[in-house]
């Protein structure tokens, strides 16, 4: 289009396909000044036309003046010299149109007709084979009389290959009987993958159809189904290895692969594959059940992958009470709630009584220092922390451990409102102060404090604000390698003295854990998969409109779309983006009933007028709510201040609030939100995000203890969608174990994750990945105590060995299935001695280069990275700081995989020894786009060239 306008370009063609990912590009439109005004004449030929791929591309460019009686389907191939038919597509659908596109009468000194197998003459209207002859038909092949005899009729007609009708002597193409698969554009011989993958050993021969097909009639072009029959059982390492093939050597790769019984592949009576048969029974739906096992096999896209997982609450081991090392200071933050700030006593009598030192602050209008033991602060004034702070150091009491107990003030105050968020305000502040001081930092332990905020229990009722400042302490133990974060949630209102309690969980800090009690027991909340037989959701009803929010952002207008996929859809889509200006819109409005009003989300009158308004239109009621309006603020939690904080919430958390106030006098019953899986782990550089979306995850099991409906879907990142478009760190999220989720997978995912009855679901977390896999919940293992060890040499009779251990085994009493013999691997033999030196010598420089960036006086070879502290940026550190020890050029996918000191070093150690160092690298010429095309091409030609001299291909044709 830039060159359009650059040259006022008047007459243009491409095929079908390429008008449609225009219109799919429309948002990278905003900003252009085209003039396409001069354009006359856009030829839509080469592959069959889909009228609505092609009318998008026409209302898309209507703003920039492209004139829309310009798109004219038409017919043509090389031995007709080009296009030899064409007619205009009317901008909108007309009465009667029909699936298939006219593409207008023959020019003159052209004919066409249209006959059955047989040759016989059909009326108009009845579909058969297209055949052509007049002046500018090719005369025939060069030499090679074998296609000849095949294509012209003896009455010298042209057989095209196509499947057509006439109707008022205008052409429809319906399809291709001739063994040519059109996608995008390129024309790929159904014989020339047919022998691809025959050369594999375990694909039978005479038996492989590759067949165009299209799974929806809409589809701008062509897609590949191969049908095959394999010798052995199907295999996913075997269907990747046949698809993988014919990607590489054939420049196409198979939308469906279709592992059949020999009898499932038609043939004629002289064994020719009936591949137009094949086609109308895939259409039909007579493979389906193949298609879905080899889709669940592969786990392709066409399946939702087992990437659900939900929060839950496992039992733990109440801590020892330990004692508190003499001279360790703990900060208690109490608020101005008298029972707190008694409480905050007995808790400091308790820390000093075991020769630790310990400092109360409580709230007051301005900062003030009472004495060496009792300060106040006003707690959301970053200021008066700084103070503290600085106090505390001048007084030789530097802060090794807090305890924030101002969120117990809310289970004593009823009135406390839910979308409130000066606790996090609070812990925000303190986190910046602390982050502040000078010189080196000392590790700091915080412990978070509230009481009934959140749901451990069926019926309990959480708080979507402590929600907020949960997930923000998650963010700052990520952020701050110096600081170990626990929120603590007491039992609400249970009548004990919980002082106890709080000094020994105060000992006891694990990094980023959710700790509740209940009923005197411990729980921590972790992740859970899916149980076999998920609970099922009451389907939403359908006789209302849905009220979309952020619906034209990236991934909003990509469910604005799915959703308009179902007949009798209406969506209202509210923005602050004006609509002359909401791109997309149009588009939208072509797949079915939509409004926009320009509303606020955290504006409750301008969306109550903006549902009023929609349903008075539609004489129909607000029946469900999709919230995906958000802003991301990628910044440190340094330079989050309080606007930006503020400002960062607003969408997610008040859009919220807004939108479950305005469904209390509306019955409605579906509400769903679009939450993050940042909102369960929290993240660095996103300490805001992850607080909006955690308070959206609460926010659904408030509802769901009012008996409201309501369901936050936690999603890891939809690739280039959203926010995610141009994100740089993509290898970094997905090493962290947070999937890209391709549009498709994503929208699958959505579609079941409604069905399903449960409030908080994270869609996309790869629980195999070392982090997520340390939060989910693991099954119990039995403990087993070493009892002997035994050496043996070379050549020992190892069932003599199993004997004796179990004749010894029962002389001592011991049943067989309580004990076990174990392998503990080979001593080292001379050989290997420098080897195992070297490893230990590695081992030894890794924990070194760990405790620099960690911080840490000590790290064992088999300590996580992660579980001492580390997260994604600290990760960046340590990768260049390995990289200098070593001189190697590891990248921080290679520090995920190896998050031990253990495997680091051995996966260094396999590094060094199978390269050359860099001195002996040969240089390595960077080669760009072009030369990799070039090259992969060379290797497609060369494929074919060996396949043509094995299987006899014709030779010389045009």
């Amino acid at each position: 289009m830039d060159l359009a306008d650059r040259h006022r370009v008047t007459v243009t063609w491409a095929p079908n396909f390429a008008f449609g990912l225009l219109a799919e590009q429309s948002d990278r439109f905003a900003g252009r000044t085209w003039d396409l005004s001069p354009m006359r004449l856009v030829m839509n030929a080469g592959e069959v036309v889909v009228a609505s791929a092609a009318r998008r591309f026409l209302h898309t460019l209507k703003p920039f003046g492209l004139p829309q009686d310009v798109m004219h389907p038409g017919w043509g191939m090389s031995e007709t010299c080009s296009v030899v038919t064409d007619t205009v597509l009317p901008a909108e659908p007309v009465p009667d149109e029909g699936t298939f596109v006219s593409c207008g009468r023959p020019y003159p000194g052209f004919a066409m007709r249209i006959v059955d197998e047989q040759g016989t003459l059909l009326t108009e209207g009845e579909a058969g084979r297209f055949q052509v002859r007049g002046t500018s038909v090719t005369g025939g092949y060069h030499d090679n009389p074998e296609a000849n005899a095949e294509a012209f009729t003896e009455d010298g007609w042209f057989d095209t290959g196509d499947l057509a009708y006439l109707r008022d002597g205008e052409l429809y193409i319906t399809g291709r009987a001739k063994d040519v698969i059109i996608v995008n554009g390129v024309n790929h011989y159904s014989h020339e993958i047919e022998a691809c993958v025959e050369e594999l050993p375990y694909v039978e021969r005479s038996f492989t159809a590759a067949v165009a097909v299209r799974s929806d009639p809409s589809s701008p072009t062509d897609e590949l189904a191969l049908f095959l029959h394999l010798t052995e059982e199907a295999t996913a390492e075997a269907l990747r290895e046949i698809a993988g093939k014919v990607t590489r050597e054939i420049g196409v790769s198979p939308a469906f692969m279709v592992p059949v019984g020999r009898d499932a592949i038609p043939k004629t009576e002289i064994g020719k594959i009936q591949r137009t048969r094949l086609r109308k029974s895939f259409e039909a739906g007579t493979f389906d059940e193949e298609i879905r096992r080899t889709q669940l096999l592969l786990g392709s896209a066409a399946t939702v992958p087992d990437w659900f997982l939900r929060p839950v609450w496992q039992r733990a081991e109440r801590p020892e009470v330990r004692t508190t090392p003499a001279g360790r200071h703990t900060l208690v933050l109490t608020g101005a709630d008298p029972w707190v700030r008694r409480l905050a006593e007995r808790l400091a009598d308790r820390l000093r009584s075991g020769g630790g030192l310990c400092t109360v602050v409580d709230e007051g209008t301005a900062y003030a220092r009472l004495d060496a033991a009792h300060h106040r602060v006003r707690p959301t004034e970053e200021a008066d922390h700084a103070e503290l702070l600085r106090r505390l150091e001048a007084d030789r009491r530097p802060v090794d451990a807090v305890l924030h107990l101002d969120g117990l003030r809310d289970s004593r105050d009823p009135e406390t409102a839910p979308q409130d968020t000066t606790d996090a305000r609070e812990l925000l502040a303190l986190a910046r102060a602390l982050a502040a001081r000078p010189g080196r930092r000392r590790p700091v332990d915080l412990v978070y404090v509230t009481a009934g905020a959140q749901a451990v229990r069926p019926g309990d009722r959480p708080s979507p604000a402590h929600a907020m400042a949960g997930a923000l302490l998650k963010s700052l133990t990520e952020e701050f390698g110096w600081l170990r974060g626990t929120h603590l949630d007491l039992p609400p209102d249970d009548g004990t003295d919980p002082t106890a309690l709080l000094a020994a969980e105060a000992t006891v800090t694990v990094n980023g854990a959710e700790v509740a009690y209940r009923d005197g027991h411990r729980y921590v909340r972790r992740l859970a998969a899916l149980p076999d037989t998920p609970p099922r959701a009451e389907p939403a009803t359908r006789d209302g409109f849905t009220l979309l929010t952020g619906g034209l952002g990236g991934v909003g207008t990509e469910i604005a779309t799915h959703l308009l996929r179902t007949p009798g859809t209406r969506l209202l889509i509210t923005g602050r983006t004006p609509e002359s200006e909401a791109e997309g819109l149009s588009r939208l409005r072509e797949l079915g009933e939509v409004r926009y009003a320009r509303a606020d989300v955290t504006d409750e009158r301008q969306v109550r007028a903006a549902v009023d308004a929609a349903g008075e239109a539609w004489g129909a009621p607000l029946t469900s709510v999709l919230h995906l309006a958000g802003t991301l603020e990628e910044r440190p939690v340094g330079e989050l201040d309080a606007a930006t904080w503020s400002r960062a919430l607003a969408a997610k958390t008040r859009g919220a609030w807004t939108l479950h106030r305005l469904t209390a006098d509306r019955p409605v019953t579906s509400f769903v939100t679009f939450s993050s899986v940042n909102g369960f782990f929290g993240g660095a550089m996103n300490a805001a995000y992850a607080a909006a979306n955690a308070y959206l995850d609460a926010l659904a099991r408030y509802r769901r203890s009012l008996g409201l409906p309501a369901q936050s879907l936690a999603w890891s990142m939809w690739r280039e969608r959203g926010m995610s478009r141009g994100y740089g760190l993509t290898a970094l999220t997905e090493a962290r174990g947070y999937r890209l989720l391709d549009v498709p997978a994503a929208l699958r995912s959505f579609d079941l994750a409604r069905t399903l009855d449960e409030p908080h679901l994270l869609i996309g977390a790869d629980r195999t990945a070392p982090w997520v896999r340390s939060h989910v919940v693991a099954p119990v293992r039995q403990t087993r105590r070493l009892t002997a060890r035994v050496g043996l040499e070379d050549g020992t009779d190892l069932g003599a060995l199993y004997r004796a251990a179990a004749d010894a085994a029962r002389a001592t009493g011991l049943r067989d299935e309580v004990w076990t013999l174990c392998s503990a691997g080979t001593t080292a033999h001379s050989d290997s001695t420098e080897t195992g030196e070297e490893l230990r010598r590695l081992e030894s420089r890794v924990a070194e280069v760990w405790r620099g960036v960690l911080g840490r006086d000590r790290v064992g070879r088999d300590d996580n990275f992660f579980d001492l502290g580390g997260n994604s940026l600290l990760l960046v550190t340590a990768r260049t700081a390995v990289n200098r020890a070593f001189g190697t050029d590891l990248s921080v996918v290679d520090l995920f995989a190896h998050p031990t000191v253990r495997d680091l070093a051995r996966h260094l150690s396999a590094t060094r020894a199978g390269s050359p160092t860099v001195a002996e690298q040969p240089a390595r010429q960077e080669t760009g786009g072009l030369d990799r095309a070039k090259e992969q091409a060379q290797r497609q030609r060369a494929a074919r060239a060996r396949r043509s001299a094995r299987h006899g291909k014709d030779r010389g044709r045009a």
